[in-house]
């Protein structure tokens, strides 16, 4: 992938560039990032508008992908309510 253009940090766009035509190993690390991450779900839904769908099937999965992790921390934070409300 591409360096950033013009900082040591990445920008939106090149957060665009990972998801269009990343590799394995930076998807993994900006899944890992997404799931602790609620700020970068959010730039990741914002950056997959601009991912062209010609390229890959990069948009569906990445939505496949986020959707499933937000289900996963709902159930989650329910359990948590559920195990609370029977404990207090």
């Amino acid at each position: 992938m591409k360096q950033p253009r013009i900082t040591s940090t990445g920008g939106f766009l090149d957060l665009v560039d990972v998801l269009g035509r990343g590799g394995t190993d930076e998807w993994r690390l900006l899944y890992r990032r997404a799931e602790h991450d609620v700020a970068v779900r959010e730039q990741i839904r914002a950056a997959l508008l601009l991912v062209d769908p010609e390229i890959g099937s990069g948009r569906e999965l990445w939505s496949f992908l986020l959707d499933h992790l937000e289900q996963r921390e709902a159930r989650r934070s329910s359990s948590t309510r559920s195990r609370r409300s029977r404990t207090g």
